[in-house]
């Protein structure tokens, strides 16, 4: 089973950064940019993950993708679950959410 994070709407390059170097840390073997037309690899990834990824020496790669649409299609296409968490006044905690549950609950997370 593979995971997958989705970077999308990030403005800061150090917010990008850091999610990049979380999803590396903690096991993510594919990282999904969606749209960011101002993202570089070269300046957006943290120091040595360029490296190690072209060296072939880790299982994570980055895939780039231009839109929302393209990125559900990519996960349908391996049946992964996308689970989305937005910063909005009113969204549920998601400390207590089963994300192993056949149904995946519909609503907005933080």
């Amino acid at each position: 089973v593979s995971s997958y994070l989705v970077i999308t709407n990030v403005a800061k390059k150090q917010n990008i950064r850091n999610l990049i170097s979380s999803a590396f840390a903690f096991g993510i073997d594919v990282v999904l940019i969606v749209g960011q037309p101002k993202f570089e690899l070269e300046t957006h990834a943290p120091p040595g993950i360029v490296e190690l990824m072209a060296s072939g020496s880790v299982g994570f790669s980055i895939v780039r993708l231009a839109n929302l649409g393209d990125c559900v299609h990519f996960l349908n296409a391996r049946k992964a679950t996308l689970y989305g968490i937005e910063i909005v006044d009113g969204a549920s905690s998601i400390e207590n959410i089963n994300f192993f549950s056949a149904e995946p609950p519909l609503q907005t997370y933080h």
